[in-house]
């Protein structure tokens, strides 16, 4: 960040926070003109800022905001996604929990905030899994009506690059602890929708307890550095 400020580039700072604060002091720390941070108090007009200014791309963890701005959105990277490893045989492998990932979550109870899931906990949760044979417990959307048949998940590991448990290929970042499982598929219409992309990664559900949730605004200023380098005004 501080390397693209030093080359003359223009970044914002845009949040839907009430107060700016943080903000400034933020970037005062890292030399972001104050009248470039904006505290929208809403997503709304977080949105309308965002077209305002005509910032060239904008990151943020909220999927409506992405939709709202076009082709200048980008949401925050997540290796939550699978690819089919062959085709043949109709196999899809992919990411079902990444270790100390911070994932992005809105309700009424606690507003926005994030939640991530420490290596020990995947463990837990991948052995309770298989203990409890839900291999073949498979449904659309987290929606047990779309309940499919014929999709098993017949391997996973656990990360653990100590023992030389590597994760899958484009994956390499990962944190120890990341779970990852292939699933052969002979459900044909569900097969279909893999290849045209209609589903697109794993979520493993699970009904699961909070403990200290992250807010939204600490997270954001905690990776602001990283995506302000790509946050930029030509």
């Amino acid at each position: 960040m501080d390397e693209a400020i030093a080359r003359g580039t223009n970044v914002y700072i845009i949040s839907a926070r009430n107060d700016d604060a943080g903000l400034k002091e933020f970037a005062s720390k890292h030399g972001v003109k104050l009248s470039n941070v904006f505290a929208t108090g809403s997503n709304k007009a977080k949105v309308e800022k965002i077209k305002s200014i005509g910032v060239s791309k904008h990151y943020d963890n909220n999927a409506d905001v992405i939709n709202e701005i076009g082709s200048i959105g980008e949401k925050f990277a997540s290796h939550q996604s699978f690819q089919i490893v062959n085709e043949d045989e109709h196999i899809v492998t992919g990411c079902l929990m990444e270790s100390d990932l911070l994932i992005y979550r809105n309700n009424e109870t606690m507003g926005e905030h994030y939640v991530k899931f420490s290596a020990d906990t995947i463990k837990q949760i991948s052995i309770k899994f298989a203990k409890q044979k839900f291999q073949n417990n498979v449904n659309l959307m987290h929606d047990p009506k779309q309940s499919v048949k014929d999709v098993t998940m017949f391997e996973s590991w656990l990360v653990d690059k100590n023992r030389g448990v590597q994760p899958m290929k484009g994956f390499e970042d990962v944190a120890d602890g990341s779970w990852f499982g292939s699933f052969y598929v002979e459900n044909p219409e569900v097969w279909q929708q893999l290849k045209d992309g209609t589903f697109r990664g794993f979520s493993v559900e699970g009904l699961f307890d909070y403990t200290s949730p992250i807010s939204a605004e600490e997270n954001a200023l905690k990776t602001i550095s990283k995506l302000l380098n790509d946050i930029i005004q030509d």
